[in-house]
């Protein structure tokens, strides 16, 4: 039984840009794998989609809004009662302090998650251990089949999984 030597790299929804980096070895092919095949290489991937979508900074902005609020009240405080003043002076400071800007706290989350991610290739690298084994037409084929098999998750499923 022969087993087909190359399939389609388009099934894989790669750009040309990448395809090309990675035939002519522009991309280091070892440390490219052992990123993808991390742990937490999905989990950063996704942090990285929620920065590009704005999602958290809307939440951040939101935040922000209720911290003016909470200054504003604060300012017609001093300016009523005097002897609150300086009191209400560091209470303002303080939450001013807790301002985010839009992206800051996204962007080092990603930092975050980015460099122990690398931590741990680096650490692996140095005691030489291997990344996964170069995937064979075979092994591809398997993994397609399994996927055709697989039922489509339902809203109950992602619920029971994002509750879990």
């Amino acid at each position: 039984m022969s087993v087909r030597k190359s399939y389609e790299i388009s099934e894989l929804g790669l750009s040309g840009g990448v395809v090309k980096g990675l035939v002519t070895r522009a991309i280091d092919v070892e440390i490219l794998n052992r990123l993808l095949e991390h742990r937490n290489f999905p989990w950063l991937i996704n942090l990285i989609r929620i920065y590009f979508q704005d999602t958290a900074a809307k939440g951040i902005m939101a935040r922000n809004q209720l911290i003016e609020i909470a200054t504003a009240s604060l300012s017609d405080l001093m300016k009523g009662q005097s002897e609150h003043r300086a009191e209400a002076r560091q209470d303002l400071q303080l939450l001013n302090a807790q301002k985010v800007g839009e992206h800051e706290a996204e962007i080092e989350k990603i930092k975050s998650a980015f460099l122990a991610v690398q931590r741990d290739i680096k650490k692996d690298m140095d005691s030489r251990e291997q990344p996964g084994e170069a995937l064979t037409a075979a092994m591809f084929q398997t993994m397609q089949d399994a996927l055709a098999e697989q039922k489509p998750l339902t809203m109950d499923d992602v619920t029971a999984m994002v509750a879990g």
